[in-house]
């Protein structure tokens, strides 16, 4: 009798062909890197400067604390204690004063990992998928270094308004305020994340929260000083901010690395902010009009990218050290795409990239002068939040579900 045939072997499981698919594994296996690149480049970058005694904003950071204590004018010049003037709220001298009583190389130090740890953090309360939270976190790690060479309060600006967003998201609506009005009592700006109350489930504890942190930090530095020197600072913080703004729009500073720079330097003329606004601000508000699109988590997450990336954006005061706040909303945007790596993306990633790059002397020193002299770094970030406006303007976000946490 003649034995039959072996049966033929099983078909290899089906591959999924949809752009994109795979990604994830990809991104998981950089795990370890990424994590280990985002804190230890803050640490590096700290002893590097420290060593050489570049650490003048540190020095800044850390009068602040001791002046709110002795009550000296926040705002003045003190060239015999560090270089430029101290812009933050009073409040700051708080939030830097476990730092402050330390010693500088520790104290700035843990200053760097702090604000690195504090946006990862914030980060991981967004309930994003792991694969696409590591994504963020490696999109964002160019622009944490530029900030940490500054020893920079901005991956906190981002952190808190992050913060603000999932604690609305998780039903905490009272305590969300908190985040953005200690940051809008240190840099004024984050308090767009107040728009957050028009996706808040029960707004009336929203408000009453909005009323009862902002009592909570005008009155906390008067533990540490007086009421009177409090409130006077707080004038003297208002002129001080009236009269840098005024500094920035001339041309060619260091700062105003914004869309607006881009624009005053192309043209060559100080063009008025307002002028802006008056074109800007409707653009980001129009996507509110779309009540319907509210109750869907994409469409609330890409409108948190959209502010992310606005307040870097449209801002005089912006530098090359503030885009790891435009980084954070940009990110987002590419993260939450069903396919972060097509050729599009991919090309926008690159000129992030370049964008964090150029503003350094790890290019070149000619790149680092027409890059800052012009405000080239706003330009691709410019061109992500024109896309990421568009998507919020047109896309219906119900025909397209909401990633979940576990799917990586």
């Amino acid at each position: 009798m003649t034995p039959s045939p072996p049966p033929p072997p099983p078909d290899p499981p089906a591959r999924d062909s949809a752009p994109g698919r795979g990604w994830r594994d990809r991104v998981l296996a950089s795990g370890a890197a990424v994590r280990l690149l985002w804190f230890l480049a803050p640490a590096v970058t700290w002893i590097v400067d420290f060593s050489r005694g570049r650490h003048n904003t540190y020095k800044i950071y850390r009068q602040a604390f001791w002046h709110l204590l002795e009550r000296r004018n926040l705002y003045l010049a003190y060239p015999l204690e560090h270089g430029d003037v101290n812009l933050y709220g009073p409040v700051f001298g708080l939030v830097i004063a476990p730092f402050a009583l330390l010693p500088d190389a520790a104290g700035g130090l843990l200053w760097n990992l702090a604000m690195a740890g504090v946006l990862s953090l914030a980060l991981g309360r967004l309930g994003l998928a792991p694969a696409r939270r590591l994504l963020v976190l490696a999109l964002c790690a160019v622009e944490l270094m530029n900030a940490s060479w500054s020893n920079q309060f901005n991956p906190a600006v981002a952190a808190l308004l992050l913060l603000t967003f999932a604690a609305v998201e998780g039903g905490h609506e009272f305590t969300a305020p908190l985040w953005v009005l200690l940051g809008a009592f240190v840099k004024v700006y984050t308090a767009v994340g107040l728009l957050f109350v028009l996706f808040a489930r029960d707004r009336k504890a929203f408000l009453a929260g909005c009323v009862a942190w902002s009592a909570v930090l005008l009155l906390l530095p008067m533990l540490v000083s007086s009421p009177a020197f409090v409130l006077q600072s707080y004038q003297d913080w208002l002129a001080a901010l009236v009269h840098k703004n005024g500094a920035n729009v001339v041309l060619y500073t260091s700062q105003d690395i914004s869309v607006m720079g881009l624009v005053r330097r192309a043209v060559g003329q100080p063009i008025a902010s307002g002028w802006f606004y008056l074109v800007v601000v409707p653009l980001v508000l129009a996507p509110l009009l779309r009540v319907g699109q509210h109750a869907h988590r994409s469409f609330r997450l890409l409108y948190l990218a959209s502010l992310l990336m606005f307040v870097v954006l449209f801002s005089s005061g912006s530098e090359s050290s503030t885009y790891v706040v435009a980084a954070t909303g940009a990110a987002l945007w590419l993260a939450q795409q069903e396919a972060p790596f097509r050729p599009r993306n991919l090309i926008l990633m690159a000129g992030l990239l370049l964008a964090g790059l150029a503003p350094t002397d790890l290019l070149s020193v000619a790149v680092r002068h027409l890059t800052n002299r012009y405000a080239w770094k706003a330009l691709p970030y410019a061109v992500v939040w024109a896309l990421l406006v568009r998507d919020l303007l047109t896309l219906d976000f119900a025909r397209a579900a909401d990633p979940a946490p576990s799917e990586a």
